[in-house]
């Protein structure tokens, strides 16, 4: 009870009336006219600030007005506790227990008395702490395809671990023509020239979508009187008209020796020093990124391919380079091969697609295609071939995490990998899961390989997949024992998921949100 001396305010000549309604608070059971009763707010001051709640409009400080959050707008009533933890929401700096400060629910948007404001079963502090809408069903971390680990201090984690489906398309690759273009290849050439447009490019771009492309020539031993030896035309490029305009370039005029085995050598080393003469060019490599490989630049983290077009025995060398020499430089920079044969050159070619691992998995034929002396079929030769390659070719697939950003920043910065993740595991259980990117339902595709890399215990890799198969990794967290909670602010640590081939090339990845919720003091409830 408040005594009406008391609200008096030893004035009884003009006693207070806080909110203006002509009768005096010792009259009104309701001082703020907040449909809070005096009777339930008295003695409190819960922000603080020397206003006491019976006459604050808003008690808590949330920015929230009591007559919002009294539940009602009967004074009798005794306000509405949303989450059921003792604390009237008027006086609950988190109402409904979601681990996001009312406040913060007022400045985002959200409702403070539903931990999951649009209803899509991901709740609000998470979706605030990762900048997905929080107001929209159809956009959260889930839905973009990531993941959400709550992980508070020294507590059981939830969940313990998830399961991530992945593609392993090939994203990335980089096709590079060298065509033999001595006197026999017109045909070839012409048959390239107006089939890369309409044909190649398309067709390649429909099963891996970063492709770029370069070209260049071979006719004749270096210093042996042809002006084209071995001529890097076009270095691997986005610019799909100037390979055009190189492959326009190629004139059937000269001939001799065709190095065959040193042009695949070069393009792989980018060793121009090993041919001196000025018939071979450019000299040096022009590769204006220096992380770029080979004589034409192929970007470092592509599927490198080179599509050979020849008509002669694909042995022959002009340097003393052996198939195992140019296989050699091939493969240790993960070069693959495709060989187009109009004439003698499938033998020299099946060894170079052999050596290289240019194989069909399905068939066990190397990549070697066979078109007419005339080049019809060319194109859609190059066509088959990189589909073959792209679908045909087995590759390991590897799933590596890599810390991300901390929000708000930490100094010094929380790897969230170390922090948070004990390890990943291989998961070929058969299960179909939706992948939250495609909506596709996809496959942990069972009966596949895998191995462990680190030795422990856990399988962490597939070493044989078909590229387009689905894979899953179970990613198990830890305990958290690094981040401390902070007062109404939650902290979000990120890490991503990097799924490569063969240890070099992008297929798939996601994003790992780690949550630590923040600690919000529950104010004191009136006995």
């Amino acid at each position: 009870m408040i005594s009406d001396v008391e609200e008096i305010a030893g004035n009884p000549a003009a006693p207070p009336d806080h909110d203006g309604d002509t009768r005096p608070d010792y009259r009104d059971t309701d001082s703020d006219d907040d449909t809070i009763s005096d009777r339930d707010e008295r003695g409190r001051d819960t922000d603080a600030d020397t206003t006491p709640d019976r006459f604050d409009d808003d008690s808590d400080n949330d920015t929230i007005p009591d007559a919002v959050e009294a539940g009602d707008a009967d004074p009798a009533t005794f306000p509405v506790d949303t989450d059921g933890d003792g604390t009237p929401d008027v006086w609950d700096a988190d109402s409904d227990a979601d681990g996001l400060s009312d406040r913060m629910e007022h400045e985002n948007g959200t409702d403070p008395t539903r931990g999951d404001s649009d209803g899509d079963g991901v709740n609000d502090l998470v979706e605030v702490a990762a900048g997905t809408g929080a107001l929209d069903p159809a956009d959260n971390p889930r839905a973009r395809g990531n993941f959400v680990f709550e992980v508070p201090y020294e507590e059981d984690p939830n969940p313990w671990q998830d399961t991530l489906v992945f593609a392993t398309d090939l994203q990335k690759a980089d096709v590079y023509f060298a065509v033999d273009t001595s006197g026999s290849m017109d045909g070839e050439i012409a048959n390239l020239r107006s089939g890369l447009r309409s044909i190649i490019l398309p067709g390649i771009v429909a099963r891996i979508p970063d492709v770029q492309m370069g070209a260049g020539r071979f006719e004749d031993c270096p210093g042996a009187g042809c002006s084209n030896a071995m001529n890097n035309l076009r270095d691997i490029t986005t610019d799909i008209a100037a390979v055009e305009s190189a492959i326009a370039s190629m004139t059937g005029l000269c001939g001799g020796t065709e190095p065959y085995l040193d042009m695949l050598w070069l393009l792989a080393t980018g060793d121009t020093s090993a041919y001196p003469s000025s018939d071979v060019r450019p000299r040096p490599r022009r590769c204006a990124d220096p992380a770029t490989v080979g004589w034409p630049c192929f970007r470092p983290d592509a599927v490198k391919i080179i599509v050979q077009c020849g008509d002669e025995v694909a042995t022959q060398t002009c340097g003393g380079r052996s198939v195992a020499a140019a296989t050699a430089a091939m493969n240790a920079q993960r070069i693959k091969f495709i060989g187009v044969n109009s004439g003698a050159s499938r033998p020299g070619f099946e060894q170079v697609a052999n050596g290289t691992g240019s194989v069909d998995a399905t068939t066990g034929r190397p990549l070697v295609f066979d078109i007419s002396s005339s080049g019809t079929g060319l194109s859609d030769a190059v066509v088959d071939a990189v589909d073959q390659l792209a679908h045909n070719v087995p590759i390991r697939v590897d799933a590596t995490p890599a810390d991300g950003a901390d929000e708000p920043p930490h100094d010094p910065p929380v790897d969230a990998v170390v922090a948070f993740i004990d390890y990943l595991e291989t998961n070929t259980s058969g299960a179909t899961i939706v992948d939250p990117v495609t909506g596709e339902t996809r496959t942990c595709t069972a009966g596949v390989e895998t191995a462990d890399s680190d030795g422990d215990t856990h399988p962490d890799y597939f070493p044989r997949v078909f590229p387009g198969t689905s894979v899953c990794w179970d990613i198990h967290v830890q305990r958290n024992v690094t981040v401390e909670p902070l007062p109404h602010v939650p902290q979000l640590f990120r890490a991503t998921i990097h799924v490569q081939g063969d240890l070099y090339t992008p297929l798939d990845s996601r994003e790992i949100f780690f949550l630590v919720k923040p600690f919000i003091p529950p104010p004191d409830v009136p006995g």
